[in-house]
C-alpha cells in the first residue's frame, strides 16, 4: 500500500512538471511542442485518475490539461480536434460542481465551459451544436442569478454575452424566431447592467450592440436602431467616446441607423417669404 502511495505521489509530481514545461513552450510560441507536452501531461493525469478517481485535485488537474489541449488545438486552427477535449472538459467541470455544491465558483466555471465549447463548434461550423451549448450555459447562469445573487455583475455580463452569442448561433442555424428571442433577452440584460453601473462604457456598448444585432435579425430594426442611436448620442454629448470608437463600432451602427431610419429630405420653400 505504501508503494502504491509513493507511485501516485510521484506520478502527480511528474504531471505538474509536464504542465510547467508545456506552458513554457506555449508562452514561447512553440504551440506544436506545447501541444505534445500537454498531451503527455493529459495521458499521465488520466492514468492518475484510474488510481485515484475520486480525488478532487486530480479531477481539477485533469480539467486544466483537457482545456489546455483544446485551447492549443483551437489556436492551431484545428477546431474539429479541439471539440473532443472541450466536451470532456465540460463533463468534468459539471462533475466538479456537483462534487462541491457549496463552491459557487465551480458552477460559474461549468457554465463558461459550455460557452468555450460553443465557440469551438461555431468554428467547425456546427451552429446547432453551438446553440445547444449556449442554451446550457444560459440555464446555469440563470439558476445562479435566481438562487444566489441576482445582481452579480460578472454573472450578468456572462449572461448578456451568452444571449448575444446564442442569437448569432440560432440565426446561423436558420432559426430566426429563436435568434430574435435570444437577442431580446440580451437587450434586457444589457439594460440591467447599464442601470447597475450607468457610467461604465462597456455596458453602454453592450446596450448598443444587443440592439444592433436584434435589428440585424429583423426584430423591429427601426425601433432598435433608434434606441442604439440615442445611446450613442448621449455618450457623444457626455464625451465618453474615443476617436477609435467613432470610426469603428459607432460608425457601423450609425450607418445601419441611417439606412433604417432615413431623415426627411430637405425641400427648400419655392416661395420664400410668403
Amino acid at each position: 500500500m505504501a508503494s502504491l502511495f509513493v507511485n501516485i505521489r510521484e506520478l502527480w509530481e511528474t504531471t505538474n512538471k509536464q504542465e510547467k514545461t508545456a506552458e513554457l513552450l506555449r508562452q514561447a510560441g512553440q504551440r506544436e511542442q506545447a501541444l505534445e507536452a500537454y498531451r503527455k501531461c493529459l495521458a499521465a493525469r488520466e492514468d492518475l485518475m484510474r488510481y485515484d478517481g475520486q480525488n478532487l485535485q486530480c479531477k481539477a488537474d485533469l480539467l486544466v490539461a483537457l482545456e489546455a489541449v483544446g485551447e492549443i488545438l483551437a489556436e492551431l486552427g484545428r477546431p474539429k480536434e479541439a471539440a473532443d477535449p472541450y466536451r470532456r472538459a465540460v463533463k468534468l467541470s459539471a462533475e466538479l460542481a456537483d462534487d462541491i455544491p457549496t463552491e459557487i465558483k465551480l458552477k460559474f466555471n461549468a457554465a463558461k465551459g459550455h460557452g468555450r465549447l460553443a465557440a469551438i463548434l461555431t468554428a467547425i461550423p456546427d451552429h446547432a451544436g453551438a446553440a445547444k451549448e449556449l442554451a446550457a450555459e444560459r440555464d446555469i447562469l440563470n439558476r445562479l442569478l435566481d438562487n444566489h445573487d441576482k445582481n452579480n455583475v460578472a454573472w450578468l455580463q456572462e449572461l448578456a454575452e451568452t444571449y448575444d452569442n446564442l442569437g448569432r448561433a440560432e440565426a446561423a442555424a436558420g432559426r430566426k424566431d429563436k435568434a430574435i428571442g435570444a437577442y431580446g433577452c440580451a437587450v434586457i440584460i444589457s439594460d440591467v447592467l447599464g442601470a447597475v453601473e450607468p457610467d461604465r462604457l462597456t455596458w453602454q456598448k453592450y446596450r448598443v450592440f444587443s440592439r444592433y444585432h436584434a435589428a440585424e435579425a429583423g426584430d423591429d430594426p427601426k425601433r432598435h436602431l433608434q434606441q442604439a442611436h440615442d445611446i450613442i448620442r448621449k455618450l457623444t454629448i457626455e464625451q465618453k467616446l474615443e476617436t477609435k470608437d467613432l470610426v469603428g463600432w459607432v460608425q457601423m451602427v450609425e450607418d445601419a441607423y441611417a439606412k433604417a431610419v432615413p431623415r426627411p429630405e430637405f425641400k427648400p420653400d419655392p416661395w420664400p417669404g410668403r
